[in-house]
């Protein structure tokens, strides 16, 4: 009878066992990271000009090679992706300080995704005619992008500089240097403003023609610009 109950004993507590082993050797996904960064392909281009999108891409190590699972915002909404190589680029905007989380199934839904800053972005930069510092047409319809990616990305901090080519003294292209980064400030103020975003932080310096690409004298015509890098404010 004592033999008898001891196999009894054992036949029941095979079952456990082998759940506590599938559970711990059930493989759950790792890496997940969902990034901050500037995007490749110029979003405006016009002239000198440009601007670059504010991309998130999500990258995540899956057990198996399992493809099936979804993001999703802090108020439940899936967000869309499209496959990018071996991550996945997001089609909506994920902002510092948003809240991400994972999920295929009961038992890994609601895991957070850590997100993350791959910065400061250089945002792009605002071309100027020679001499001037005022902004063309296509300078205000830039830096209205440019805050536009600024509100949707959450990187509300900005740091612009002022530059000129190398014609002309030291002094004067360092008084013009500051005219344009000014007027590029104040309109890019402006704009933030007009969009909602509140506790922007705006930071300006003038480098005259310090930092031309030409030695000598020679003039580079895409000197002439305020260069434009965005990060969080606080």
């Amino acid at each position: 009878m004592k033999n008898k109950f001891i196999f009894g004993m054992t036949m029941l507590a095979l079952p456990a066992l082998a759940m506590s082993a599938s559970a711990s050797e059930y493989s759950f996904p790792t890496e997940m990271t969902v990034t901050i960064e500037r995007g490749e392909e110029p979003l405006m281009k016009s002239n000198s000009s440009v601007v670059y999108p504010v991309i998130n891409k999500f990258t995540v190590t899956m057990p198996n090679g399992d493809t099936e699972f979804v993001l999703e915002s802090e108020s439940g909404d899936e967000i869309s992706m499209v496959k990018d190589g071996g991550e996945y680029l997001l089609q909506s905007s994920v902002a510092v300080g948003d809240n991400v989380f994972f999920g295929t199934d009961s038992q890994t839904a609601g895991r957070p995704v850590r997100v993350m800053l791959e910065g400061p972005i250089n945002l792009g930069h605002v071309h100027f005619n020679s001499g001037s510092a005022k902004l063309s047409v296509e300078g205000k319809m830039v830096i209205a992008e440019m805050a536009k990616q600024m509100y949707n990305s959450g990187l509300l901090g900005a740091y612009l500089v002022g530059m000129t080519d190398r014609a002309g003294s030291n002094d004067s292209n360092l008084a013009l240097s500051l005219k344009r980064v000014n007027v590029a400030s104040k309109y890019l103020s402006k704009k933030l403003a007009n969009l909602g975003a509140t506790g922007a932080v705006i930071k300006t310096e003038n480098m005259g023609e310090y930092l031309a690409s030409t030695k000598d004298g020679l003039v580079d015509p895409f000197d002439r610009k305020v260069s434009v890098l965005i990060y969080p404010a606080s």
